[in-house]
This record gives C-alpha cells, sequence and structure tokens, in this order.
C-alpha cells in the first residue's frame, strides 16, 4: 500500500529551496501537476501518493502562505500519545 499525503496533513518543510531551517507546518492544498515541476495543474486534490510528491509533479500548498515541491517537504512524524494529567 502506498503513502498518501492529504490536505490538513502536517509536513516537514524546508524554506529556501530546501536550504533553510525545517518547519511542521499543515498541508492546506494539493495540485498533482503534469509534467516533473510543471505548473501545469490538472486539478486541485484532497490526497495524492506521495510518490507523486517526491517525484515532483504535484505543488503543495501550505498555511504559512508558501508551496512547495517535493524535495522540499516530508511526512512529519505521528505525535506521540500524551497522558494529561488533571490538576484539580
Amino acid at each position: 500500500m502506498s503513502k498518501k499525503c492529504r490536505v490538513g496533513y502536517f509536513v516537514i518543510w524546508r524554506g529556501g529551496w530546501g536550504r533553510d531551517e525545517p518547519k511542521t507546518v499543515k498541508v492546506t492544498a494539493l495540485s498533482p501537476t503534469k509534467s516533473v515541476r510543471g505548473k501545469d495543474i490538472i486539478e486541485e486534490v484532497e490526497e495524492v501518493d506521495w510518490e507523486r510528491i517526491t517525484d515532483n509533479r504535484c505543488i503543495v500548498s501550505l498555511d504559512t502562505g508558501n508551496w512547495a515541491y517535493g524535495e522540499q517537504i516530508e511526512p512529519a512524524p505521528k505525535p506521540k500519545s500524551v497522558d494529561f494529567i488533571r490538576e484539580d
């Protein structure tokens, strides 16, 4: 089964074409393209295979107002469960 990326998922993003420090950001839109690093968007979708992203055939919009190609992002690790302590 292939990994998927969905709108609303968190990813680790490096701005500056991958040179900046990593930040955890949320995916706001996924726009698959017909060609590698293309601007020829097919249509906006809710989910794509990570393979399409790593092949640079999808523009990923982020909640920072930026967009990214595959070499700038990676899946964010799943959050560890947290035990909440109630204080009375």
